[in-house]
């Protein structure tokens, strides 16, 4: 016989026996209490009902539609861009992005997520759409002839009626 076909009845035996016989602990004391307890009772306190809201039916249409006062379904929102450096002569270069991280050496810019990429001439406005869930903004100004003299900002949305980005 394998020792695995003796395992199986020893724990069964072993969980029956620790499980006990069942009963109370002892013969008398159980009804003594009980009659002691019985001249004791009092009725429980009747609880009055409770008016439960019916929950609302859902929307069936659009006019159904209960929105809270401030709820804004726009998914992006205006930026808007202005920058005051002067005649630069058409050397600057201006991105502003959404993807981006910040290292060792300044930041890490995925140029595939720029909503601008413009090069400056004097004082210039920009106009872009902007997602609602961009809450920072990688603002990155330089020259072309020296790119390792980039200047970065990170731009945090203020969440007023018009957001703007001034460039000085």
């Amino acid at each position: 016989m394998s020792s695995h076909t003796l395992i199986a009845p020893l724990c069964l035996s072993l969980a029956i026996t620790a499980c006990g016989g069942g009963g109370g602990g002892g013969g008398n004391n159980t009804a003594s209490t009980a009659d002691s307890d019985s001249a004791n009772i009092t009725p429980a306190p009747v609880q009055q009902p409770v008016a439960v809201e019916e929950p609302q039916p859902p929307a069936e249409t659009t006019a159904d539609l209960q929105v809270p006062e401030g709820f804004d379904l726009r998914q992006d929102y205006t930026l808007t861009i202005t920058s005051y450096i002067g005649d630069s002569g058409g050397n600057e270069f201006l991105t502003i992005c959404r993807n981006y991280s910040e290292n060792a050496d300044g930041f890490d810019v995925d140029l595939k997520s720029c909503l601008l990429k413009t090069y400056v001439a004097g004082n210039s406005d920009y106009t872009v759409q902007a997602r609602n869930t961009d809450d920072t903004l990688l603002v990155s100004i330089w020259k072309l002839d020296t790119p390792d003299q980039t200047q970065h900002r990170v731009w945090q949305r203020q969440y007023r009626d018009e957001e703007f980005i001034e460039i000085r």
